[in-house]
């Protein structure tokens, strides 16, 4: 939803006006424009192109409609979770859950949805094209399979003896400034919660 999605992207450099750029921006779009910004041209490989696009012929132009795109493969996922932004619609699909279609102009909030609707059935089919287009869900889902399985196997075998500590420039007998993965996720997020008495209790 558009709480977790939506950050702001602010850029400021010689010879940019203030100004606000209406057109939708995706992080994947940082790394071209850096390049827009410091050679005055967008990246060009033909080794490694690049998803993202170079927003700096946005700067001062008239908005105009792109496809953002999101993924979600972490923590409470049963399975990957994709979003597509296209103007006032956005799409969520995964193979786990039913799909979400929003219209964001009539409803900013994300409350009504619009997926299995008539009014909106041609969207909904052109955005769910889009996320077949750009994703392979059966390949990705078997390749964070396979990801999980060998994690798995290292952390297993990290039960042997004192585990490494991933935190670059520590030492084992440092205490960690940062956690990069000793132990569960929700036991080290919610660890300093205290617990809730029985009168507590929602």
């Amino acid at each position: 939803y558009d709480p977790s999605a939506r950050v702001p992207l602010i850029l400021r450099g010689p010879g940019v006006k203030p100004g606000r750029v209406e057109t939708h921006a995706s992080l994947v779009d940082l790394l071209p424009t850096f390049c827009g910004l410091a050679t005055g041209k967008p990246w060009a490989s033909a080794v490694e192109p690049l998803a993202g696009e170079d927003l700096t012929p946005f700067i001062g132009a008239p908005a105009r409609e792109r496809i953002i795109v999101a993924e979600y493969l972490a923590e409470a996922a049963l399975a990957p979770i994709y979003m597509v932004r296209h103007g006032r619609w956005k799409y969520m699909s995964s193979s786990a859950d039913p799909a979400l279609l929003y219209d964001l102009h009539e409803d900013p909030d994300e409350r009504h949805n619009l997926a299995g609707t008539p009014a909106v059935a041609e969207v909904e089919v052109a955005l769910t094209a889009e996320v077949a287009r750009r994703w392979d869900d059966a390949d990705l889902t078997n390749r964070i399979l396979v990801s999980q399985r060998r994690r798995g196997l290292v952390q297993r075998a990290h039960a042997n003896g004192p585990a490494p500590r991933w935190n670059h420039r520590e030492r084992p007998d440092h205490a960690a400034r940062s956690d990069r993965g000793n132990g569960g996720y929700h036991a080290r997020a919610f660890a300093p919660l205290p617990a809730l008495s029985g009168t507590d209790q929602p």
